[in-house]
């Protein structure tokens, strides 16, 4: 039924109503982003970012002793060896990446089907080989499922804005963690306190670097989205 309707559309038309869906994701889910119907999402980008963590140290060199994600939305990764520079920036830019790649892959059924796909045997992997938290392993299994299946089996223009809203979600990420890092009395060390120890560069610094990347990013993709139909 969906795909009729918008057989009916002007092209105009289309691309209105997805820039003003991915506008509206992007602006409410920052203000929404501690209420209960994002919390799966939110689950799902922490476990992307600490993937990304894992995955720099195994092609760093180094391995991946445990990568645990929590019901409270905390992750750690604890790695050995490998390059701890590119290890720890890993995560924000893995996110930013993952958002990215799929986003761009969502306009055409085929790139979508083999990102997914990989995407999907990549984090059953992470869970098999490396998760012990029940919250990390639990929604885990539930986006390798919708990874996998949701392409394949489900109205095309429905999965395609679901993944266009699931990438904007990644991209966003790391804007409200760095502005939380930033205004937060917090003692708990995170990416940007690392990144700094190791280069002598200010943490916020770095956590501006991801945030204005973060931006331009979405800025893109908007302008993006515009331009393009269902």
């Amino acid at each position: 039924m969906p795909d009729l309707l918008l057989k009916r559309l002007t092209k105009k038309k289309k691309r209105k109503i997805e820039f003003f869906i991915l506008a509206g994701t992007a602006a409410l889910s920052l203000f929404l982003w501690n209420t209960f119907p994002l919390y799966p999402f939110k689950i799902f980008v922490v476990i992307i970012h600490e993937s990304s963590h894992a995955l720099a140290a195994i092609f760093s060199g180094g391995s991946v002793k445990e990568l645990d994600i929590f019901w409270n939305l905390g992750g750690v990764t604890k790695t050995s060896g490998g390059n701890h520079f590119i290890i720890t920036i890993a995560g924000y830019t893995g996110s930013l990446l993952f958002g990215t790649l799929l986003f761009a892959a969502s306009y055409k059924k085929s790139y979508l089907l083999w990102f997914t796909g990989i995407s999907a045997v990549t984090l059953l992997l992470v869970i098999a080989n490396f998760m012990t938290q029940p919250a990390g392993i639990i929604f885990g299994l539930i986006f390798f499922l919708i990874l996998i299946f949701l392409p394949h089996f489900f109205d095309e223009s429905i999965t395609n804005i679901f993944f266009r809203v699931i990438a904007l979600l990644n991209i966003e990420y790391a804007i409200y963690d760095v502005i939380s890092d930033l205004f937060s009395s917090s003692f708990i060390q995170n990416d940007a306190d690392i990144l700094s120890d190791l280069t002598g560069v200010s943490a916020t610094l770095w956590a501006l670097l991801w945030l204005v990347l973060s931006c331009a990013v979405i800025g893109f993709i908007l302008k993006y989205s515009y331009k393009r139909a269902f």
